[in-house]
This record gives C-alpha cells, sequence and structure tokens, in this order.
C-alpha cells in the first residue's frame, strides 16, 4: 500500500492496466470463469477504470450486471449500471457509445422492475433518454425493446391507453421481417391493455398473433429480454381463458408456464410467474390450498431477494387464502399491508380485481 500510495498516476494507471489484463488471462485460461474472487468482472471493470481503459471497465461493469440480475441481486445490478452509465457519459458520443448506452438501459430497467416494479418513478427519466438515443440509432432491435419497457410501465400505472398508443407506434415504426419479435412484444401490449380494458375477444386477438412459440427449444435463459418474453407472454393469456370461460385451460397454461420458468432457474422470472399466474388463476378457482402454499413460496422468495412488488402480490395471496381458511384477522392484516405496498410502488394494474 505504501508502495501504491507513492506512485504518481501514470505508474498508477500503468500498473491497474497490467494487473487487469494478467486477470482476463487467468479467466481466458479457465474458460471465462474467475479463478479467483480478484478475476471477477467487478474487480476487473475497477481495475480498467483506473488504468483509464473506459470501455473495457463499461464491458465488464455490464457482465456483472448480468450476473447479479441473474442471481436475483437487483441492487447489486442497478449499481453496476449506474456505474457503468457515468463512465459511459464522460466518452464521446458516437454510434458504438449509443448502442452500448441503449443496453445498459435495458438492463437497467429490467433490474428496476424487478427490485422495485413495473411503476418505478425512476422509469420516465430512463425512457427519456433513451428516446432522445433512439433518434440517432439505427439499432431497432434495442429501440424496440424500451418501447416494450415503456408500454410494460403505463400497463402498471392502468394508463392502457397509453399502452394501446405505444404497442401501435411500435407495430408502425418498426415491422422489420428481420426481426420477427418485434410484432409480438407490440401484439402482447395491444393485447395486454385490450385485456385490462375488458376487451377480452380482442386481447386474445393479439395475444393469438405472437409467432413465437413459448415452447421453443431456441428459447436461451438468459439476460435477454427477448428470451425473458418467450418465457412469460403466456401470463396475461392465462387470465384471458379464464375470463372466457376456460378455467382448466387457464389452469393447464398456469402449470405448464410455471413448470418452464423454473427450468430457467431466473428467480427474478419465478418470482414474476408465480404472483401473476400461478397464484391469480387458483385464485380464480378457489383452489385455496394450493393458493396459499405458492403465495407462501411466493413470499418467501420475495422476501429474500427483495422483489417489492412481488411480495406485496404475495401478501394479497396469502391474505385471501387464510381468510377462506378461516383466520380471517391474519388474513386481513396481509391483505391491507399487500394492497397498501402494492400501491406504494406505484402500481395501479389491477386494482379492481
Amino acid at each position: 500500500l505504501y508502495l501504491y500510495q507513492n506512485l504518481d498516476e501514470v505508474e498508477r494507471a500503468r500498473l491497474h492496466q497490467v494487473t487487469g489484463e494478467a486477470l482476463e488471462t487467468l479467466n481466458e485460461d479457465q474458460g471465462g470463469e474467475p479463478p479467483i474472487d480478484q478475476a471477477s468482472p467487478v474487480n476487473l471493470a475497477w481495475h480498467f477504470e483506473q488504468a483509464g481503459m473506459k470501455e473495457k471497465a463499461i464491458g465488464y461493469l455490464r457482465q456483472a450486471g448480468e450476473r447479479s440480475y441473474l442471481l436475483a441481486a437487483n441492487d447489486e445490478a442497478i449499481s453496476h449500471y449506474d456505474r457503468a452509465l457515468k463512465l459511459l457519459n464522460g466518452m464521446p458520443e458516437s454510434n458504438e457509445q449509443i448502442r452500448q448506452e441503449l443496453l445498459i438501459l435495458i438492463s437497467l430497467t429490467s433490474a428496476l422492475n424487478a427490485a422495485r416494479g413495473y411503476a418505478e418513478p425512476e422509469l420516465p427519466r430512463l425512457f427519456a433518454r433513451a428516446g432522445d438515443l433512439a433518434v440517432k440509432s439505427a439499432e431497432a432491435d434495442l429501440v424496440s425493446q424500451i418501447f416494450f419497457q415503456k408500454g410494460s410501465y403505463h400497463c402498471a400505472r392502468a394508463e392502457y391507453q397509453e399502452t394501446l398508443e405505444t404497442g401501435t407506434q411500435l407495430m408502425g415504426l418498426f415491422l422489420d421481417e428481420s426481426i420477427p419479435w418485434i410484432s409480438d412484444i407490440a401484439n402482447f401490449l395491444l393485447g395486454a391493455g385490450r385485456l385490462n380494458m375488458g376487451e377480452l375477444v380482442l386481447a386474445g386477438e393479439h395475444f393469438g398473433k405472437i409467432k413465437i412459440g413459448d415452447d421453443s427449444d431456441q428459447v436461451s435463459h438468459s439476460q435477454s429480454l427477448s428470451d425473458r418474453f418467450r418465457l412469460v407472454y403466456p401470463v396475461f393469456l392465462s387470465w384471458v381463458y379464464w375470463l372466457l370461460g376456460y378455467p382448466n385451460k387457464a389452469l393447464w397454461l398456469s402449470r405448464r408456464l410455471l413448470t418452464r420458468v423454473r427450468e430457467s432457474g431466473n428467480l427474478n422470472i419465478i418470482a414474476f410467474t408465480l404472483g401473476l399466474s400461478t397464484c391469480l388463476i387458483h385464485a380464480f378457482r378457489r383452489e385455496f390450498e394450493e393458493l396459499q402454499e405458492n403465495a407462501q413460496e411466493l413470499m418467501v422468495l420475495s422476501t429474500e431477494k427483495k422483489f417489492t412488488l412481488y411480495q406485496a402480490w404475495g401478501k394479497v395471496f396469502l391474505g385471501w387464502a387464510q381468510v377462506e381458511h378461516g383466520e380471517v384477522e391474519a388474513g386481513l392484516d396481509n391483505l391491507r399491508q399487500g394492497l397498501a405496498e402494492y400501491q406504494a410502488t406505484g402500481q395501479k394494474m389491477s386494482l379492481s380485481f
């Protein structure tokens, strides 16, 4: 430490560069897996940041954020992405800089959704910045993901007309045959908006136009928003089935969906599915034993991983099951707390329910 403190700025930068490159070599020898803690993406990012090599630092911060997100350490992921954005802001604007910032904004939004819900007040600022970048970007794939996240934000806040407008805009601007999933997410937003406005047949028609199969072998359980969409888009379709009078079909789809997301190992997606499909369909079907079991699982997972929104859902469903089992006071307490916590996230979708 004494020797390090007595190095001048250039010598320190060179030392960090040499150290970072040596740790990279260790990673390559181990097939990309850090052989020691010092070779983790976070530490590599720090060394290259200290060396003034911002592009490399940003790449490793993105990698660290992705790893944290997949481990459901969403607060850590948010911190890594925020740090990467700060480094990007000090770099000259270029096509690659714009592309990197869009990628980080998409990932940061996903981590915020998982940690704090889809109506997080921070999101409009990110969408505004992404909108500025979208004007300068030719990356239709990335821009479409921002549109999808923005539409989901409006849906969470029960701003269904804005959800429909975003879906329509997405369909019109980015109907690119080389990126077929863009029309799929546009139809998802249009279907979700119609569903929550009570227009069930129209909702079903939009969901029916989604071409990517939820059983596709091409789905990789990664950070990719398009891959996550392939897994979870049947959530709202299960609502449509039940509301149109097909309770068995709704239950079949919900169970199949939960099996698939458990296989993914992505705890964020598992919590999303437990709350918005599994518990909901059991509640609709008045299957209160199953409801209580799944609600308790959701509560444990959400408490451990600090999923604010899903923890609120879990309390609501647990309270419902408790009331039906005669635990009226405890159930009412959970219902009240869960509803208050749900609204505190900014969520307004499904308040009528």
